[in-house]
């Protein structure tokens, strides 16, 4: 069965001035996938990212979103985004759970648009999704930073996107709240078929929820896969069996 892809990354080589970041780069990342990029300071992943958001331009080769090349791609709410250190806000700046979450209705709504009811319905709906219902009202100040990390996945997933990208979700919580967030995560990739891509140099941590890690160095130095390239039953089975090894 043949599945489009979520993600293409071919031949991909990106350089800052005269100096080298990635080189010649492939990787393709399909529906339902859970990818864990990991490696070491200045390999490259946070650049890696961008370029898959559209925020740079390759040197060299081409990266697709949804069939259409990243820089040009517009349905941003098919993406749901949580950058390095999102909770290093100021802390004075005085919006709740709910405001918070609301605004990732934007890419959906549109700029200076009023919230309507469905707008509501859904923040809410993703505040529960990642167990934070009951502090909606609170101001983010008074929240745990696991807390507040979680606050800002309902963000990014509140416009029902087909992808959620994540850099380094797990720095900086503590441990209970890193299991939280994990388990979180793998009810929306499971459960709600939504495709990861996580950046972390924490493998342990992100390994029960991924089905492919790819180790990146400047290059792709690694990358396992459990899945043959398009068969959505090798995935799913292999993700069961994760799960119940879990």
């Amino acid at each position: 069965m043949n599945i489009s892809p979520v993600i293409e990354i071919k031949n991909v080589t990106f350089k800052y001035s005269c100096h080298p970041i990635l080189e010649n780069i492939n990787l393709t990342i399909y529906p339902g996938d859970s990818i864990g990029i990991t490696g070491p300071n200045g390999a490259g992943k946070s650049t890696l990212l961008k370029l898959v958001l559209g925020k740079l331009k390759p040197v060299k080769g081409q990266v697709k979103l949804f069939g259409k090349p990243a820089d040009k791609f517009t349905e941003m709410y098919r993406i749901g985004y949580v950058p390095q250190n999102v909770t290093a806000f100021n802390q004075g700046f005085p919006t709740t759970v709910m405001e918070a979450v609301l605004a990732g209705r934007i890419a959906v709504r549109g700029l200076f648009k009023t919230f309507n009811n469905e707008d509501y319905t859904r923040a809410e709906e993703a505040i529960k999704r990642v167990g934070l219902y009951p502090l909606k009202n609170r101001s983010l100040s008074e929240l745990s930073g696991g807390q507040q990390q979680r606050v800002f996945i309902a963000r990014a997933i509140v416009s029902n996107p087909d992808l959620l990208i994540l850099d380094e979700p797990t720095v900086g919580i503590d441990v209970q709240a890193q299991s939280i967030l994990i388990q979180t995560l793998r009810d929306l990739n499971y459960k709600d078929g939504i495709t990861l891509l996580i950046v972390s140099h924490e493998l342990e941590l992100i390994s029960p929820i991924i089905n492919r890690q790819v180790c990146l160095d400047r290059k792709i130095c690694y990358c396992s896969s459990c899945m043959a390239e398009n068969d959505a039953d090798k995935v799913i089975n292999c993700r069961k069996s994760v799960w119940a090894y879990q």
